[in-house]
């Protein structure tokens, strides 16, 4: 089921409908609940009902662990219990998601082998090693929130939840199950926990993000799609297809294709959690922020703090803090980054692609500390960026089209069907020519591509300008009744008659 389809606006006005209908119920909370977590199941189960035996079985483990971490003393236990929740929960995650990527690179390597050393011939039939099960919808993110939920109990800044119900309703809100964002138990379990109501302010920011958030992708995500898979094409077996289509592209095409596929991505994935937030907010929960204009970022660490913040913040608790972050030395924090960084990209998807697209943004990162580092040396470019007026514009205007473009540049690989399909690209991106592509693909001009792009692109570039001015998203909701309602009025007539429904969201793949 997913938010932008007819079926989920009937399930959420039903499910409203009952959840509010509790209010005069005793134990109003406790009813509420059970109705969440019944809901989600059900949402979860629209899919595919047998893989809510894997929620399930991610549920019971770490509410089982919890509970003993809490009473069992002795470092070598606890740290057994932790692992035995880690090892579990990776392994529900490897075994759907990477079992086949490293059996066929294990393949490949056999290959390699036999052909320059003669070894490896017993795999070179590894047809039999793949499982090629179907990867269940948003297995990295509730895998990686139930395990966050047993390492903070282990660290102690988290209580065991005493309730299996509110537990799992934590692991499976249907809201933020599929897509994020990734919460903490810190920030979620009290909400579930307590009881809830719905302010006036809190049901016209819920709406506006629910507008907000439809907006970004059926207007804008959808449109742009239709624009990159011009240039990037719809499916692997259209590319496979296609013969040599890419190198023939010219190079601002290539450009202004993949620019559009992260502000793709972007809209895409920022518009689901925006809606996530706006109908959790109208059954009185508040979820994290998980887009915050990345596109306006002032350099590449602060990219990280406005992109899938809440991957982020979770690898930066739970993986680079524990590898040391930055306290022993520059060398060591350039490594636990790049560790990071792969990591990332490991996490999106099971490819050398996704690998080479976060090593690639863990490299600019690196690359700007050293620089940074470097530049400090020099009193005078100290002064430039810390002088008021034009001189500081100016700087954060250079460092903010940096930032972007080298985020644009290594998202090929993102959106690259295979390593052969990212050199191509990245071929024609840097050879500075002109289309040569046949006549019977009828492509659009240049000029004429990035005008489309632009139209779609110009009214969120607006509106996140003033996301970025006043710091939310709900920005709107304090400015003033007349101009809540006319921009309101002009995104719902944007979503419905120039809207497209009904693709899933980029983010259901990871």
């Amino acid at each position: 089921m997913i938010f932008n389809s007819s079926v989920f606006f009937f399930f959420f006005v039903a499910v409203l409908f009952l959840y509010w209908s509790t209010i005069l119920l005793p134990a109003t909370r406790r009813v509420q609940n059970v109705l969440l977590l019944f809901a989600s199941y059900f949402f979860y189960g629209w899919w595919d009902w047998l893989y809510l035996g894997l929620i399930l079985a991610s549920t019971i483990i770490d509410y089982v662990v919890a509970h003993r971490l809490a009473v069992t003393e002795g470092a070598f236990k606890r740290k057994l219990l932790l692992g035995i929740s880690v090892v579990l929960n990776l392994s529900l995650l490897g075994v759907f998601k990477y079992y086949d990527f490293f059996a066929g690179s294990l393949v490949s390597a056999c290959h390699a082998l036999y052909e320059v050393f003669g070894w490896g011939a017993l795999l070179l039939d590894g047809e039999s090693l793949y499982l090629r099960l179907v990867l269940p919808v948003g297995i990295s993110f509730y895998t990686f929130q139930t395990m966050s939920y047993s390492i903070d109990v282990y660290r102690g800044v988290a209580k065991p939840e005493r309730s299996l119900l509110n537990f799992a309703l934590f692991v499976c809100f249907f809201p933020q199950l599929v897509a994020g964002p990734i919460e903490r138990a810190k920030d979620l379990q009290p909400q579930i926990d307590s009881e809830r109501s719905l302010t006036a302010r809190n049901a016209v920011r819920g709406i506006w993000l629910l507008l907000l958030g439809y907006f970004m992708k059926v207007y804008v995500a959808d449109h742009l799609g239709e624009l990159v898979d011009q240039v990037y094409l719809p499916t692997r077996a259209a590319y496979e297809q296609s013969g040599d289509l890419s190198q023939n592209l010219g190079s601002m095409r290539v450009f202004l294709a993949t620019l559009a596929f992260v502000m793709q991505v972007y809209c895409d994935f920022g518009g689901y959690s925006n809606i996530a937030r706006g109908t959790a907010l109208l059954m009185g929960f508040e979820l994290s922020e998980n887009f915050s204009c990345p596109q306006y970022a002032r350099d590449p660490g602060d990219l990280y703090n406005r992109w899938h913040v809440t991957l982020n913040r979770w690898l930066t608790d739970y993986l680079y803090i524990p590898l040391g972050g930055s306290r022993a030395g520059p060398l060591y924090q350039y490594r636990n980054i790049l560790v990071v960084f792969f990591m990332s990209g490991l996490w999106h998807g099971a490819s050398w692609t996704f690998v080479l697209w976060g090593v690639s943004n863990g490299v600019v990162l690196v690359a700007y500390l050293i620089v940074s580092r470097w530049l400090k040396r020099f009193d005078r470019i100290q002064r430039w960026k810390e002088s008021p007026g034009l001189s500081a514009i100016s700087y954060r205007s250079i460092s903010t089209l940096f930032t972007f473009l080298s985020f644009v540049i290594a998202a090929v690989f993102f959106r690259a069907y295979d390593l052969g399909h990212a050199i191509d690209l990245y071929g024609a991106m840097f050879q500075f020519q002109a289309d040569s592509v046949p006549a019977a693909m009828a492509l659009s001009s240049v000029p004429e591509y990035g005008i489309a792009i632009a139209r779609y692109l110009g009214p969120l570039l607006i509106l996140d300008a003033m996301h970025l001015r006043f710091g939310k998203a709900d920005w709107i909701v304090e400015r003033g009744t007349w101009l809540f309602v006319t921009v309101s009025f002009v995104l719902l007539l944007l979503i419905i008659v120039k809207g497209v429904f009904g693709k899933a969201v980029i983010y259901f793949a990871f």
